[in-house]
């Protein structure tokens, strides 16, 4: 049987989102080789190479292959942007807008403009092909079309950030409250009063084992002055203690255990939404370079562009792991 790995990476290839990370690699790569002309010269122990040449079509042709495989992504963005404002409580509703927080509105606003970005790119697409009787729009006005989408994913990369910030915050501000009153911190109901015991005649609570008649368990009292039973009672309360500590600790125990499971969801959700923050972050610097709002040279573009699409493959990198799993049994 073939390896994990093996089987997941196969999964990551195969999927579409997987597959336009490993391009998208690819002409991140592209791009660093030749704003390096020198590197690609002292690999290949040539002074000038023949593969300079290829380096730049290459890079074309892989992001017009790109551009292919998200040509209907726009439609799933604008759905997921109206999925999210469709399950908003309305005005009129009775029930509370625990979901209507401002990353939610952040999210809807960030899917709407990823959705005009996607769809200026696809709108685009036949004029890229440079194929006379296929284009639309002409070369200066696709370039124009291409700058403004740049602009609307620059503005949702934006709002992703926002939204993931807000979601940190979150996490951290709404740690569980502990348990108080009785049963605290153990989950346990109290009894309610008279379930161990009975009513007396005046309306008051007897305890089991009182003597029902006695005027306050006037009997009971007086069996308790006897030696014999201060024995018993010395006993019992020793037992009675031992009892307790043990409850107490168990109860220390599983506060601690259930601090320690509210940690480590944390550490989970900020890992990953703090790789969502730098990864937009870092993309940002894209679109910035084309509309003119950054001033950075093409090869630390293209670093930028490797490092965001190490770490937004991670996300999908898991889910082909998962998948990999429910085929296997393993789940």
């Amino acid at each position: 049987m073939t390896s994990f790995t093996y089987d997941q990476f196969v999964a990551f290839g195969s999927d579409s989102a997987g597959l336009e990370r490993i391009l998208r690699g690819l002409q991140s790569l592209t791009s660093i080789l030749i704003s390096a002309p020198s590197l690609v010269a002292l690999a290949l122990s040539t002074p000038d190479p023949p593969i300079l040449l290829a380096l730049n079509p290459l890079r074309n042709i892989i992001g017009l292959v790109r551009r292919f495989l998200r040509f209907f992504w726009f439609l799933n963005s604008f759905g997921q942007s109206y999925n999210l404002y469709a399950t908003l409580p309305s005005a009129t509703s009775d029930r509370k807008p625990h979901g209507a927080g401002l990353e939610t509105w952040l999210d809807i606003v960030r899917f709407t403009l990823l959705g005009l970005y996607g769809g200026l790119e696809s709108l685009t697409l036949p004029d890229l092909l440079f194929i006379p009787p296929l284009s639309a729009f002409g070369t200066e006005r696709t370039r124009q079309l291409n700058v403004e989408a740049q602009r609307f994913w620059f503005l949702a990369l934006a709002c992703g950030v926002l939204g993931n910030l807000v979601r940190i915050i979150k996490a951290f501000a709404y740690a569980p409250v502990p348990q108080h009153g009785a049963g605290y911190g153990t989950g346990e109901v109290p009894k309610p009063a008279g379930e161990n015991g009975v009513v007396n005649g005046g309306g008051g609570i007897t305890p089991i084992g009182t003597p029902v008649g006695t005027p306050n368990g006037k009997k009971r009292h007086l069996e308790e002055k006897s030696p014999r039973y201060n024995g018993h009672a010395e006993g019992d309360e020793k037992l009675d203690w031992q009892a307790e500590r043990a409850r107490l600790r168990a109860i220390v125990m599983k506060r601690r255990e259930h601090r320690k499971r509210w940690r480590r969801n944390i550490a989970v959700t900020v890992r990953m939404l703090g790789r969502r923050v730098i990864a937009d972050s870092l993309d940002t610097v894209i679109p910035g370079v084309i509309l003119g709002w950054y001033d950075f040279r093409p090869g630390t573009v293209g670093v930028v562009m490797l490092v965001t699409t190490v770490l937004t493959s991670r996300d999908i990198w898991d889910r082909c792991g998962e998948s990999v799993k429910a085929k296997r049994g393993l789940v």
